[in-house]
């Protein structure tokens, strides 16, 4: 015999976590991005355990400029789900606005074993490994990238992003970037 009084708490709880979440991303649309921190927070609050709350709340604060907090929730949340390479992949990029470039390069890493159809992750290591002065290994990843990816969204992305200048002269960035032209 279970005491019926516990359902309706429990079925509240779920009510108050999915509704913070919606006003949430009324927020998040009109831009008022610390209140849509503060309900994320609110539905991390009723349920600590849920990764989707988690991880849209350390998004918002990442492109908040909040990266120090954003990076707590994405250690916890990389604790709870290992294995998604997205966290892993959305981790990276905070790491990387940190500057922590070899935490960034390992998750990166983690989100393209985890799925390497993700040529998302690999771009941005060989963007890590560039900002480590390693362009060896830059070349070789965004080689990788480009193989395995939207060439057109690469070839744009590598044209926005200034770092790539470092490499403007040689002959192999030339050769990996020139795939974007091409018409096969």
């Amino acid at each position: 015999h279970r005491d019926l009084h516990s359902f309706p708490t429990r079925r509240s709880s779920d009510l108050q976590a999915t509704l913070h979440f919606m006003k949430s991303d009324f927020f998040i649309q009109s831009k008022e991005y610390s209140k849509a921190v503060d309900e994320l927070s609110l539905s991390v609050s009723c349920f600590p355990a849920n990764p989707t709350f988690l991880f849209h709340k350390a998004q918002v604060l990442h492109y908040q400029g909040k990266s120090n907090e954003a990076m707590q929730d994405y250690e916890r949340l990389i604790q709870m789900e290992p294995n998604v390479p997205r966290y892993r992949y959305y981790f990276g990029l905070t790491c990387l606005s940190l500057k922590q470039y070899e935490k960034a390069a390992l998750q990166f890493k983690q989100a393209f074993d985890l799925n390497p159809h993700l040529y998302l992750a690999r771009y941005q290591q060989a963007k890590t490994a560039l900002f480590q002065n390693d362009k060896e290994e830059s070349l070789k990843l965004l080689q990788e990238a480009f193989e395995k990816g939207n060439v057109k969204e690469l070839g744009r992305m590598v044209r926005e992003e200034k770092s790539w200048k470092a490499l403007s002269e040689d002959p192999r960035f030339i050769k990996i970037i020139s795939a974007e032209a091409s018409p096969f």
